[in-house]
């Protein structure tokens, strides 16, 4: 199914004491960019979520946000600072000795002292962490790109929209082609008589120039390759999978058999059918930059 490469998922739960939540969204780009935040002692787990996303995107800006919330406060782990306990006391002993300072040494002495231990975060085991957050981020991804088949179910009704104003404006084309041709020839035959003014004219030599021009103002294979690349494009839009890079590649040859239509035709209907089909071209061109 045609997806959009704009979308936003979110999933969140709580888990053993922890309120998880994941978030993705995402913007339109050429290639996949993906960048992903998350609380530093889950840093392992970036190469997994970057895998996961890679089963669900294949291309665009992709921004991925990892928040989790212990309930019961950071698992940590207390140390205690030895260098500094004796260090401390030492210099309490000597501060007692040399200035002969009553009293005795207390533990409360050193209670106050933030320095005496060091609080470090309890590792967590990152297979285990893994397990808690997969099923949250699969959740939010299912939901992403619910939104993204959504968007692109309607981003695929605008295209065929254009496309059949494409193929309707070039069919009119192909009907005033030859009436314009054979306008064209009369008036070069017309205008030949004109400069030669009675002056008896080779008709073998008029019937090969009136061949070069038609060959050189016949259409009729841009016409062709135009609607093959319509047809084409209709048939992507109806493919399995990213069609996104495959019409981008389509758009550009419709512009170039339109650019050559307009080139060669000497009419005034003609032109103004070919100004609006580069109109429609580029709608389709807008809108197939969105797609995934």
């Amino acid at each position: 199914m045609i997806k959009s490469m704009s979308g936003y998922g979110r999933q969140k739960s709580l888990v053993g004491g922890k309120n998880i939540t994941f978030e993705i969204k995402s913007v339109n780009n050429r290639f996949a960019d993906i960048s992903v935040r998350m609380p530093r002692q889950y840093l392992p787990l970036e190469g997994n979520v970057k895998e996961l996303c890679a089963k669900y995107v294949t291309r665009g800006k992709i921004d991925l946000y990892l928040t989790v919330e212990n309930i019961d406060g950071d698992p940590v782990s207390l140390t205690l600072n030895k260098e500094f306990v004796e260090g401390y006391l030492k210099l309490l002993e000597q501060i007692k000795t040399e200035y002969s300072v009553p009293g005795e040494i207390t533990l409360s002495m050193l209670s106050g002292k933030s320095d005496i231990m060091t609080v470090t975060r309890a590792d967590e085991d990152a297979e285990q962490m893994w397990k808690e957050i997969e099923p949250i981020c699969r959740g939010a991804f299912e939901q992403y790109n619910s939104m993204r088949e959504s968007e692109g179910g309607r981003l695929k009704e605008k295209l065929i929209t254009y496309l059949e104003t494409v193929e309707s404006l070039r069919n009119e084309v192909a009907a005033l082609a030859p009436v314009a041709l054979k306008k064209n020839l009369e008036k070069m035959r017309a205008r030949i008589n004109d400069l030669l003014a009675g002056v008896p004219v080779n008709e073998d030599r008029l019937l090969t120039e009136c061949a070069v021009f038609t060959d050189k103002t016949d259409v009729t294979e841009e016409l062709v390759r135009l609607q093959s690349h319509c047809t084409e494009f209709r048939q992507t839009l109806e493919s399995d999978g990213p069609v996104g890079k495959k019409l981008e590649y389509i758009v550009p040859e419709m512009l170039r058999e339109t650019n050559t239509l307009g080139s060669k035709c000497n009419d005034y209907e003609i032109s103004r059918r070919v100004v609006a089909i580069k109109t429609e071209i580029e709608k389709l061109r807008e809108q197939v930059a969105n797609l995934e």
